[in-house]
């Protein structure tokens, strides 16, 4: 039997048709195989967010499917195995610290923090950050405000 190489799973083309995996290894080699998707898918994420990226013309399934070429299907199920959680609610965590990063260290406004990760309006954006954190805008960009006055030497 032929060894799988995760590495063989992700292309930066897609194939012609979706890939779908083969499991019918060993259950160590399939966890390490599961790992190494679960991690790329990750990385995926995280690259999808940069703030280069291209939200507004490609969704999140379909960079994950361009850059892999598997059924993003496949791939959630994988995922939730091996973390838990969906790939939704880890894109959604991704989101959330990088809407917390934009506020504190960019002077991008709230508006335009909403626009560059895909939000349709800043209370879109500020009703998830306080579900998933608790916490306002205003509490973001207070804590900016005292970073700043701390950065800056009093004369």
């Amino acid at each position: 039997m032929k060894n799988i190489n995760a590495a063989d799973y992700f292309t930066t083309q897609p194939s012609q048709s979706p890939k779908i995996f083969p499991f019918k290894q060993g259950q160590e080699q399939n966890a390490a195989i599961k790992d190494k998707l679960s991690e790329r898918v990750k990385d995926l994420i995280l690259e999808f967010y940069r703030e280069d990226s291209n939200i507004q013309t490609i969704s999140l399934e379909d960079h994950i499917y361009t850059q892999s070429g598997i059924l993003y299907s496949s791939i959630e199920t994988w995922f939730i195995e091996m973390n838990g959680i969906t790939i939704k609610q880890y894109a959604m965590e991704v989101r959330v610290n990088k809407i917390k990063e934009l506020l504190v260290y960019s002077n991008l406004l709230p508006d335009s923090i909403a626009g560059q990760l895909g939000y349709p309006s800043v209370e879109i954006m500020s009703a998830e950050l306080e579900q998933q954190t608790g916490l306002p805008i205003s509490f973001f960009l207070k804590v900016k405000q005292r970073k700043e006055k701390m950065a800056c030497p009093i004369i």
